[in-house]
């Protein structure tokens, strides 16, 4: 059978997109040793689960229908950070805040839901994100300094009123990412 690549998450509306694109551009203008994520690729993930029989995705969706009804979240887009902190970081992202809580226990339920068909439960604390760019090597002294410059960016608030699994492809221009189906909290 054949597998897919596969992930559960949140597609950020188009003004968010568009914030994002705008910050990578004038990262990217302070020097490279960044892979940046291309405005279609940006996402808040909620499940990773890897390359998974194509023949379970009717038992993922099946799980993910926990989410029916339990009402969309508002969140905030807000401040740029790195992950790891510190002087080696491998992450560039920009943050979520807002109704936190109800996007953990969103997530928790999602997680139980596919531990009970079988996929591991995530073993880190959730701290939600959309990834900007990956750190390739050492991040030049000026790109640095745009970061820290802007960590108190905001990009305004997101509604999330479904999340969506999609399949991710792996190219040498980049992964695509096509979505596959969809999960209404509302």
């Amino acid at each position: 059978m054949a597998t897919k690549r596969l992930f559960i998450a949140v597609e950020p509306p188009q003004h968010i997109i568009e914030g994002c694109r705008d910050i990578i551009e004038g990262l990217r203008s302070a020097g490279d040793g960044i892979r940046w994520v291309k405005s279609h690729g940006i996402h808040l993930t909620m499940k990773f689960f890897g390359d998974v029989d194509e023949s379970r995705i009717p038992e993922i969706n099946d799980a993910a229908g926990i989410l029916s009804g339990s009402g969309a979240i508002d969140l905030v887009v807000e401040g740029l950070g790195t992950f790891p902190g510190g002087k080696r970081p491998r992450v560039v992202w920009v943050g979520i805040a807002g109704d936190l809580d109800r996007l953990v226990k969103a997530r928790n339920m999602l997680d139980e839901a596919l531990s009970g068909i079988g996929f591991s439960r995530e073993d880190r604390p959730f701290r939600g994100h959309l990834t900007l760019g990956r750190v390739k090597g050492r991040i030049p002294v000026a790109l640095a300094m745009s970061l820290e410059e802007s960590r108190n960016i905001s990009l305004g608030e997101m509604r999330v009123e479904r999340f969506s699994l999609i399949q991710s492809d792996l190219q040498p221009s980049g992964a695509v990412y096509t979505p596959l189906s969809f999960y209404s909290l509302t």
